[in-house]
């Protein structure tokens, strides 16, 4: 009967070892099945780990609760020179005391000294190919009544079956979890190498600072698992952080200005190194800030610098509240990722320099076209805001609108042809010399004809005097045909001119400025045009109320 039963257990651990590829689920059979098979009080698992030199605890069976504690804190060292012995020879050892006088060889060495009434304790080592996997501790007590003083050579051979066999199970399946580690960790790398040049492809293709902060936030936190992510501006000048596009739990986050003296932060600055936090409930003297991040339950940081010719010009900050959230793989990429931020900021300062140049210039010399007649000096400014006005009524997107800036300072630099006598009459103007003012809007899109960034605007320029009903110049356009800025900068041309002191009469007063307005609405004026013009009015009042 107890050869049949062992047979059967055998068969099971069998099944048990070839179909499970589950560490866990298979050590944990094993444990139980040898205990049956072998009769033993208590059977212990230890799995290697390569990295301590040492045996973890891994599952049991017939412990009780108040041992479980003991079992799993406590470790077992490859130096006892017992564990060296079996685990270097593949045999199995077995420590017994057949008097119960003795202590056990494995006792006196420091091993399993929290198990009480210990007679007899044999140790299966669990070897693979190329590498320790574990052992199995078979511990029998003196009321076992199995021979705990020795072990039949019958046994023995059964239980170095048992190794072998479950050596043989436990690294198939240590193999198999490692393939599909290996599998994971490739696919990871992948994902994040894709999403990194996303990253990289987006924010390289846009100029615009707040774009390449958006497009940045939004992709780290697709990137890495995290619960806050911000770009963090640096102001100097101010001593101040400004906390710019984020996420929190998925929503977006308004931005906000936080001084350098309240929050730990300023170490980035000073030390441009990253920072890593991983228990923020541990640091000593937290600042404000730190503060009231563990308030809401925020424990992990991850703080990168974004670095621009040798500055620190912002911080890519990511939180999480895990501790232990990041590691080296996460710096790793994030540093990359800061590094590729920084490339494109720093496209963005030059070209948003160049820009600042470049509007500077043509406003200097619009402010030239305008002092040809005292009559007319900051005209083209005036006429520039109202356009602006009028244009964010309707629609116009920040592209388009830096466009039609550059336009409206532009708009007259035909008169820069034109006789100061003819800009200056008091009198009534000849037919000959209005012919002369006539040619000023297609003078001006002559001169800027070959300067190919303004090649866009010069429709605008030559199309401001183009009226609604057709009956405008210089190509008397009408409705539809008339570029929609050129529309948009009639009115706003013609609202200050009315408005203004001329040689020949005094300005107009707001209401009859908005009384011809109406009345030349769908004759001179884009009907459209002129609501607009009066909504940004009401705005204004508004405003002022």
């Amino acid at each position: 009967l107890q050869e049949t039963e062992i047979t059967k257990n055998l068969l099971r651990l069998s099944g048990a070892t070839a179909k499970t590829a589950d560490i866990d689920e298979l050590v944990q059979n094993v444990v139980e099945i040898t205990r049956e098979i072998t009769g033993a009080r208590l059977v212990l698992s230890y799995l290697w780990d390569s990295g301590t030199k040492t045996f973890r605890p891994g599952n049991a069976a017939g412990l009780t609760r108040k041992m479980w504690p003991l079992f799993k804190t406590i470790p077992i060292d490859l130096g006892v020179t017992s564990i060296r012995f079996t685990m270097d020879t593949g045999r199995i050892f077995v420590d017994s005391d057949k008097a119960g006088k003795e202590p056990l060889k494995l006792r006196q060495e420091g091993l399993f000294d929290w198990v009480e009434d210990a007679r007899s304790i044999s140790i299966l080592p669990l070897v693979g190919k190329r590498e320790y996997l574990g052992l199995i501790a078979c511990i029998y007590y003196k009321d076992s009544g199995n021979g705990y003083d020795s072990l039949p050579d019958r046994k023995k051979v059964l239980m170095q079956g048992i190794a072998s066999q479950v050596s043989t199970a436990l690294e198939e399946a240590l193999h198999y979890r490692e393939s599909i580690s290996r599998a994971m960790e490739l696919s990871q790398k992948v994902e994040t190498i894709e999403t990194m040049s996303e990253i990289s492809k987006s924010i390289l293709s846009t100029l615009d600072a707040d774009e390449i902060f958006e497009v940045t936030a939004r992709m780290v936190s697709r990137l890495l698992p995290c619960d806050w992510v911000r770009i963090i501006e640096v102001d100097r000048m101010k001593n101040e952080f400004r906390f710019m596009m984020g996420f929190e739990d998925g929503g977006v986050l308004e931005s906000i200005i936080v001084p350098f003296t309240s929050t730990s932060l300023t170490e980035v600055i000073y030390t441009k190194r990253p920072e890593y936090i991983s228990d923020l409930r541990k640091v000593e003297s937290k600042l404000v800030v730190e503060k009231e991040l563990v308030k809401r339950g925020y424990l992990s940081i991850l703080r990168i610098p974004i670095i621009v010719k040798g500055e620190v010009t912002g911080v890519l900050g990511l939180m999480s509240r895990r501790t232990s959230a990041f590691n080296s793989q996460d710096l790793s990429t994030l540093e990359k990722l800061s590094g590729q931020v920084g490339v494109a900021l720093e496209n963005s300062r030059l070209v948003t320099d160049l820009e600042e140049f470049s509007v500077g210039a043509i406003t200097a010399l619009a402010a030239t076209i305008d002092a040809k007649s005292p009559w007319t000096r900051g005209h083209s400014e005036r006429v520039t805001e109202i356009a602006l006005e009028i244009g964010r009524e309707v629609g116009l997107n920040e592209k388009e609108l830096k466009e039609f800036r550059i336009a409206g300072l532009l708009h007259d630099i035909g008169k820069i042809g034109t006789n100061e006598s003819i800009l200056d009459k008091t009198g009534q103007l000849t037919e000959q010399e209005f012919e002369e003012i006539r040619k000023h809007p297609g003078a001006g899109a002559d001169i800027l004809a070959n300067i190919k960034p303004l090649r866009r605007i010069l429709p605008t320029i030559r199309g401001h005097h183009e009226y609604y009903d057709g009956t405008g110049y210089p190509d008397g356009l009408k409705d539809a045909e008339i570029p929609f800025c050129a529309r948009i900068l009639t009115v706003a041309d013609t609202v200050d001119a009315m408005g203004a002191d001329r040689p020949y009469r005094k300005g107009m007063s707001q209401e009859k400025v908005s009384a011809e307005l109406k009345r030349c609405s769908g004759t001179q004026f884009d009907p459209e045009i002129v609501k607009a013009y009066f909504k940004t009015l009401e705005k204004k009042n508004k405003t002022l109320l």
